[in-house]
């Protein structure tokens, strides 16, 4: 059986999945959870609109959000010393407009009960320590959760960062958003020897669970987290003690690797896919993952950033 996957959007169409690898490994099938993969597209969204780096609705009386806090810098000129070193900002840097999301096109995510939009701005440099994390080496993060009725106002545009890197600056996009299925790459590992052992004998196509099966490439909310550089580790709430699950994938590239069965396609079946649509390089070419508890979303947010 090929699974497809839910198309809300007409135009992005992620293929069936090539195989039911529940019916290999009947195990996993606790394991299937849904993501909203955003298929980001250069455009000129509206504040009106889910968009990456596009306008935001804004309070009219709000001021739009900076940030003082001390950031990375790798100074490359300074042979043998530490080239690390922690800068100031000489004024507030403004914040960027990363992400505006509606409930309506993000159907695998919990918002509270009191909002249908999520806005995440972020300090468009690298920052050592963010709140709560030190040694996070990401970018400073806030995240808003608002109700768009009682916004009537559209952001004016912010005065630009003095102090950004230009792979943090999102271009534009429009999001084209389609819910689609995955399985984790965190398993135990009796599952692990199962995949192992089918992999081995072929699913029957020429595929690899980590990159073909499992964990959607691309900027997604919703579903399984990536662990493609690091060991997966416990991200428990410190206000609650639940586990933090994947809120956000803010990712470098859309297309991921292996077989490229998540290769975005069109009504006729060409491939339509753009690897790099938003502009982003993460980490060397990563990813950047929020973490949310989903008792209460507005509780404190984990930041990874990998690759």
């Amino acid at each position: 059986m090929h699974l497809r996957p839910s198309i809300p959007n007409g135009n992005y169409i992620t293929p069936p999945r090539p195989v039911d690898v529940a019916r290999f490994v009947p195990e996993l099938a606790r394991f299937a959870r849904s993501t909203t993969r955003l298929h980001p597209r250069p455009a000129v969204p509206a504040a009106q609109q889910s968009s990456i780096g596009g306008p935001m609705l804004w309070p009219r009386a709000e001021p739009w959000p900076t940030c003082t806090a001390p950031y990375f810098h790798w100074n490359l000129d300074t042979l043998g010393s530490e080239p690390e070193y922690q800068h100031l900002h000489a004024a507030p840097n403004s914040l960027i407009p990363v992400l505006q999301l509606f409930a309506s096109d993000a159907p695998t995510i919990r918002f509270p009960d009191d909002a249908d939009l999520l806005q995440l701005l972020w300090c468009p440099v690298i920052h050592a320590h963010v709140p709560g994390q030190p040694d996070a080496y990401a970018p400073a993060i806030t995240l808003l959760w608002r109700n768009s009725a009682a916004l009537s106002a559209v952001a004016a545009t912010p005065a630009p960062p003095v102090d950004f890197e230009p792979e943090c600056i999102p271009r534009p996009c429009a999001l084209h958003p389609e819910v689609v299925p995955e399985y984790p790459l965190d398993l135990p590992d009796a599952l692990w020897d199962r995949i192992g052992t089918i992999e081995d004998a072929g699913w029957g196509l020429d595929l690899n669970y980590a990159d073909d099966l499992s964990v959607a490439p691309g900027c997604k909310v919703g579903g399984w987290p990536k662990w493609h550089a690091m060991d997966p580790y416990a991200i428990p709430c410190p206000d609650c003690g639940t586990p933090r699950e994947l809120l956000i994938c803010l990712d470098t590239y859309e297309r991921g690797h292996g077989a490229r069965t998540w290769s975005v396609q069109d009504g006729l079946g060409s491939d339509i896919d753009s690897d790099q649509p938003t502009g982003l390089v993460v980490g060397r070419g990563g990813d950047v993952q929020i973490f949310s508890c989903p008792e209460d979303p507005r509780h404190p947010i984990h930041v990874l950033v990998q690759g």
